[in-house]
């Protein structure tokens, strides 16, 4: 009897352990969601349904069945709450830098138009098939230099990045990328322009278009144009801001204050073709065309492939074309510190220039400027030849024998001339 009276004893002590650890109900509370309004009605139903598993019963007004039923209402609202609403919200926000279905390709490609999105990394190339917009006289004089105008050029590989008016840019020998510190590397940060190659820096904070002979600024423009071409669907030379969409036509105002006006063709629900225009209902004077990878939005809603045409000598001729190799478009805005010269600056920089008011100041390395006598971008006249130095240096020396041989026989000859002493007496 002592040891049933045992066994029974300790089957009530953990009874009671049980019952205790139900009277509280924090083992359960910690399984509702986070920020669950749990009511103090509804937590003593629970720790009276789980007292009452063990033999004791509590009295209750509430029903632990209907209890229990709004709670698993509540777990299944929440998550249905969130896929019908937080999800969408969250796709119309990635949307707005990058899209991933087929039917916001023509949205992107219009917001890109007038003002591109911020760029964090790409590599692109360009392949001139024939220079459409080249004047006359200049293929002339390439034709009487012997340089074929008409003749397809070999592709230009670059890589960079770009955000609103600041980049950088450096060519490549392929496709492949990665910085060569050989490479010419050519940048905007803010108001300062640079280039960096041939182990020189050179740089300035004056603007192309208030400094047109400014050649550090102009190289940095013209390159900005390129990459920016591409970043608006190949047609370039927009203000941004200025586009404006009616439907698929638009009127822009280019760098030039000229207002352009553009017509998107669409088939298969993406951009095929941008007919461009400088009066509104006359002929296109360049059609753009498009490729789009498969899947269409792997290069996060650009084109690989966009082929710029013009009328050129009676019928329409493929000028240029880009081709997009990869993208990373940036998930912050970039600021000015992303694009400065600092990063590309290597051990093989040995002089540093900066150009103002019309003129090249070298900088030395106690930090005092020193003014070059490179005052502009004129051509430099065609550098001396080792050849061509040799032949000076012996002109010069025949020269200088001539010139003593002359010196001595005068000398002789006059002497010679001079009477003698003692003819003078006689």
């Amino acid at each position: 009897m002592k040891s049933n009276g045992r066994r029974i004893e300790g089957c009530s002590a953990g009874l009671r352990r049980r019952q205790h650890a139900g009277t509280d109900g924090n083992a359960f509370m910690h399984m509702l969601p986070r920020g669950f309004n749990m009511s103090m009605p509804l937590r003593d139903t629970f720790s009276n349904d789980m007292q009452s598993r063990h033999g004791t019963v509590f009295s209750s007004t509430h029903k632990p069945f209907i209890n229990a039923s709004v709670c698993l209402v509540a777990l299944t609202v929440m998550p249905l709450f969130t896929l019908l609403f937080g999800l969408p919200i969250a796709l119309r926000a990635a949307d707005e830098k990058a899209p991933n279905r087929t039917d916001d390709l023509v949205a992107f490609f219009k917001r890109a138009i007038n003002s591109p999105p911020d760029v964090e990394h790409f590599i692109a190339c360009q392949q001139v098939h024939y220079p459409c917009g080249m004047p006359p006289e200049i293929a002339a004089e390439l034709t009487r230099r012997g340089v074929n105008a008409k003749k397809p050029q070999p592709p230009f590989y670059f890589e960079g990045a770009l955000s609103g008016g600041n980049f950088y840019v450096f060519d490549l020998t392929n496709a492949i990328g990665g910085f060569d510190p050989r490479r010419l590397v050519t940048g905007r940060a803010g108001s300062n322009s640079y280039q960096i190659g041939f182990n020189v820096l050179r740089r300035t904070q004056e603007d192309a278009e208030a400094h047109p002979e400014n050649p550090v600024a102009r190289w940095s423009k013209g390159q900005y144009n390129l990459i920016n071409q591409l970043f608006q669907m190949g047609i370039g030379g927009l203000k941004a801001g200025t586009v404006v969409w009616d439907g698929n036509e638009f009127t822009a105002e280019s760098d030039g204050r000229v207002t352009m006006y553009g017509e998107l063709v669409i088939s298969n629900g993406l951009p095929f073709a941008l007919k461009v225009r400088t009066q509104k209902g006359g002929l296109p004077y360049e059609i753009l065309n498009y490729v789009y990878p498969d899947p269409p939005f792997s290069l996060q809603g650009y084109p690989r492939k966009i082929v710029r045409t013009m009328l050129s000598e009676g019928r329409w001729q493929p000028c240029d074309e880009f081709t997009l190799f990869e993208i990373q478009l940036a998930e912050h805005p970039l600021g000015e510190e992303f694009f400065r010269e600092a990063q590309f600056v290597t051990t093989n920089v040995q002089l540093i220039t900066v150009y103002s008011n019309g003129a090249f100041f070298s900088i030395l390395p106690e930090g005092k400027a020193v003014k070059t006598p490179l005052a502009g971008d004129r051509m430099a006249e065609k550098p001396w030849s080792p050849v061509h130095r040799v032949i000076i240096l012996c002109a010069l020396g025949f020269l200088t024998l001539i010139f003593w041989v002359t010196v001595c026989r005068n000398l002789f000859l006059n002497r010679k001339r001079q009477p003698r002493k003692g003819e003078h007496e006689r």
